[in-house]
């Protein structure tokens, strides 16, 4: 393939140097362009870039431009080449001149994180004069690599989720989507038969469907969210930045947990195992026109020549700064609609979290009282050395949060000694194991294992003691050894 050099020159205009070249895929052209090409020139942390496009004739390249300029908010007439359009962002201070030379359509523009930085309005304007004067070049694009949209929005939370998933409906009731969100439920405590959760929503998946691209030359839809989620206990909204940026019938999968809308503390009686919720969400495309067109080439070049990947980070951070903000608005739908942009589809449906197997904690210690020494040789391990006829007493406690049913058993006793049948209550138990080591014993080892069990959580808790028997001369005094073990259920799978 040929260095487009009749087109990027080493030095767009004096100081700013070629960074990024090369041939733009053929899936991030328009319908009906032959090739792409791409470049950036850099200065002191700022950038001037530049697309160039080649249709089949004169005509088709008139119809793309008016296509462009038709899909713009606001421009102004600019008369760079055969004919063009001019796109300011005040607020960072980036420009952008589209224009059509012949069959070529192009876009010059700047980057920079802030306005302090950017290109000057004059040096944009000379670099696109310098392109134009260069045109046409004839070449041939060639597809490569691939890209993936960041998202810049994470958060961290436990357990398993409840995931929900919700129908979008376009205009018309079409179908626009699919969304699927996770509910993370985390038990925080109980009090008088009342029990507290905190509800983290996250979003799982976005799926589009039959929905309208974004125009050409504008890449992928750059999707956020809005809603609402009412439950019994509360009402949680959500606004979200962007989260997403495909094209239509693609989808995103988000690795766990993924991005955040928002949390919801609740406080239930223990008893209520299932919480309905009304979910009224809103799926859009937002519109800002220069990084919308920004964006796509920045990732179409970096696709082509890697030196241009990290050039995202900083279109990633525009869009931050100046995009759609995210929070929690009273009215986030009618919040939502201050920024420009399209409904793509909406749902308003009545679902039930399960509550009732959520978040189950279990906690079981035991405490041993008996002559001679012991040491904790693990959290839920304790190994003695007692005199043969000392009398032992062991106290066990086992705790269920939120309160349930909880029990106690013997797992494995020596034989012959006293039995300890199962004990059973409610919330919180204790038990209490008296037992002596037989006389004439000594030399020999001698071991218990007690468990705790609960409904809700997937497995049994153990406390395993050992007795190795000495001589009773030189043992004295009654040592006492505490030892415990506990863990946390969220929603079947142990913590």
């Amino acid at each position: 393939m040929p260095k487009p050099t009749e087109v990027f020159p080493e030095e767009i205009i004096p100081g700013w140097r070629l960074a990024a070249e090369g041939a733009l895929p053929l899936e991030d052209v328009p319908a009906g362009a032959s090739r792409g090409w791409g470049a950036t020139w850099t200065r002191d942390e700022a950038w001037i870039w530049a697309e160039v496009v080649t249709i089949g004739d004169i005509s088709q390249a008139e119809i793309l431009l008016s296509e462009v300029a038709g899909s713009l908010d606001a421009y102004e007439e600019d008369r760079i080449g055969d004919e063009g359009v001019k796109l300011t962002h005040g607020l960072s201070g980036l420009i952008l001149h589209v224009f059509r030379v012949g069959p070529s359509l192009v876009l010059v523009g700047s980057l920079a994180r802030g306005p302090e930085q950017a290109p000057s309005p004059e040096a944009v304007r000379q670099a696109a004069l310098v392109l134009a004067s260069r045109l046409p070049y004839q070449g041939t694009a060639v597809a490569s690599g691939a890209v993936v949209w960041p998202s810049r929005t994470s958060a961290t939370a436990g357990g398993t989720p409840i995931e929900v998933e919700v129908e979008l409906q376009g205009p018309g009731g079409t179908s626009a989507g699919t969304l699927t969100l996770r509910v993370y439920v985390s038990f925080l405590g109980e009090s008088g038969g009342i029990c507290r959760y905190r509800l983290a929503f996250h979003l799982a998946r976005v799926a589009l469907r039959d929905v309208p691209g974004d125009g050409p030359l504008r890449g992928p839809l750059d999707l956020f969210l809005a809603g609402s989620a009412d439950l019994p206990c509360g009402r949680l909204t959500f606004l979200t930045p962007e989260i997403a940026h495909l094209k239509p019938g693609e989808e995103r999968v988000f690795d766990e947990p993924g991005p955040l809308l928002g949390e919801l503390d609740c406080a239930l009686p223990c008893w209520q195992s299932n919480l309905p919720v009304n979910l009224n969400i809103v799926l859009r495309d937002s519109d800002d026109d220069l990084l919308d067109l920004l964006g796509a080439f920045v990732l179409a070049l970096g696709k082509a020549d890697p030196r241009a990947a990290p050039l995202w980070e900083v279109v990633d951070y525009l869009i931050g700064l100046y995009g759609v903000q995210g929070g929690n608005p009273s009215d986030p739908i009618r919040t939502a609609e201050v920024w420009r942009g399209t409904t793509l589809g909406g749902a308003q449906v009545e679902r039930s979290l399960t509550l009732g197997t959520g978040a189950v904690k279990l906690e079981f210690s035991g405490t041993l009282v008996i002559a001679g020494s012991c040491t904790r040789v693990g959290t839920n391990v304790i190994h003695c050395r007692v005199p043969e006829g000392a009398t032992g007493t062991l106290t066990l406690t086992a705790k269920r949060t939120p309160a349930g049913t909880v029990n106690i058993r013997a797992e494995s006793l020596p034989p012959g000694w006293p039995p300890f049948g199962v004990k059973s209550g409610w919330g919180e138990i204790s038990a209490t194991y008296t037992f002596t080591v037989p006389g004439g014993t000594a030399g020999r080892r001698f071991e218990l294992r007690f468990r705790a069990w609960t409904a809700g959580l997937a497995g049994e808790l153990e406390l395993w003691v050992i007795l190795d028997v000495v001589p009773r001369e030189g043992i004295g005094g009654e040592p006492t050894a505490d030892f415990n073990q506990s863990t946390v259920e969220e929603r079947g799978r142990k913590a």
